[in-house]
């Protein structure tokens, strides 16, 4: 049985490889062929095995680190959908460190995806400030990429240049007009009456479909709340929580009640287990952990808590949804063995 075409490559090239190796010291040029096929295949464990070889025999390539710093950042990313930590982790340090070795030591023209990868790492790694220096450079030297604005704008939101981040999404939506950027503009803005962007909002409402519609309702109901039209807004927001509802649904593949019951129930019993009730007051420096549905104003808690002068506000950590459901499978094998 022959093998596909790419899979004989690789095989060709790690014999190569095996033979140079076995010569005297490692060919440069192989080493990074076979990296550079694995990473086109997506087996991204064994491409970070095979550029670290590369780094290992060249650690000046900045060709070989930015590759192996977007596939640790993008390994990082996949453990976190998995249940595991994103924040802090080893493989977003040493990922982020290659890129920017990468980004002294390539033409510009190579460095537009590394930033926005090194974005979303610093972002998990809370120094947004380092992630807007970078996004502010990109957008200078590709000043007509709108995803390099977006992502710029994200960040400024996040330091609290609020201005520069209405800017930054403006000029995003002006280079692809986008649902995402009119929602993330409504959120920082305040609304008047005969507003251009709420008039384009609710124009481009009946265009799109999916969670792009509903979370552009939410941002009209938003702006109609803003200029005082309660009763309208009141229905937008329905409207949105409708299209929200509708999308779970599909999700789960009917009715999700049920099954978020059971799971809140067990996660009540492993927490009251623990005891967790009769801890307070502490001098402990542990993370305060604020777990809450959409909208029920668990970001309003994590705001009151970092008014305090100790107290740093995170931000929404994805992770917790991979952790839930590892912990939950846990929780329903050992209850399937009792």
């Amino acid at each position: 049985m022959s093998l596909p075409r790419a899979g004989a490559l690789l095989l060709t090239v790690l014999l190569s490889v095996t033979v140079a190796c076995a010569g005297g010291l490692p060919d440069i040029a192989l080493l990074t062929r076979e990296a550079d096929l694995l990473m086109s295949q997506g087996r991204i464990e064994e491409a970070v095995a095979a550029y670290r070889r590369v780094v290992g025999a060249d650690p000046s390539s900045a060709g070989a680190r930015g590759n192996l710093g977007l596939l640790l950042v993008s390994l990082s990313e996949k453990k976190g959908k998995q249940g595991g930590m994103l924040r802090n982790s080893p493989e977003l340090i040493e990922g982020v460190e290659h890129i920017r070795f990468a980004l002294a030591g390539l033409p510009v023209s190579a460095t537009k995806l590394l930033r926005q990868y090194a974005s979303v790492a610093l972002e998990h790694l809370a120094k947004s400030e380092e992630a807007v220096t970078m996004l502010r450079e990109g957008v200078m030297q590709f000043p007509n990429d709108p995803d390099l604005w977006y992502s710029l704008g994200r960040h400024l939101d996040t330091v609290g240049e609020l201005a520069a981040a209405i800017e930054a999404y403006r000029t995003s939506h002006a280079l692809r007009p986008s649902a995402t950027s009119l929602v993330r503009l409504s959120a920082l803005k305040t609304f008047t009456h005969d507003d251009p962007d709420l008039a384009e909002m609710e124009a481009l409402l009946p265009q799109i479909e999916g969670k792009d519609k509903a979370y552009l309702a939410f941002g009209i109901g938003k702006a109609l709340d803003d200029i005082k039209d309660r009763e309208r807004a009141f229905e937008m927001m329905k409207y949105a929580n409708g299209l929200m509802h509708e999308i779970s649904l599909r999700m789960v593949g009917g009715n999700p009640i049920p099954a978020f019951q059971m799971r809140y129930e067990q996660m009540a019993a492993v927490f009251k287990d623990a005891g967790f009730g009769n801890s307070m007051p502490t001098m402990d420096n542990s993370p305060i952990f604020i777990v809450g549905m959409p909208r029920s104003g668990s970001t309003l808690i994590e705001k009151i808590l970092a008014s305090h002068s100790q107290v740093f506000a995170a931000g929404e950590d994805t992770a917790l949804t991979g952790v839930i459901l590892k912990m939950t499978e846990e929780i329903g094998s050992r209850t399937n063995e009792l």
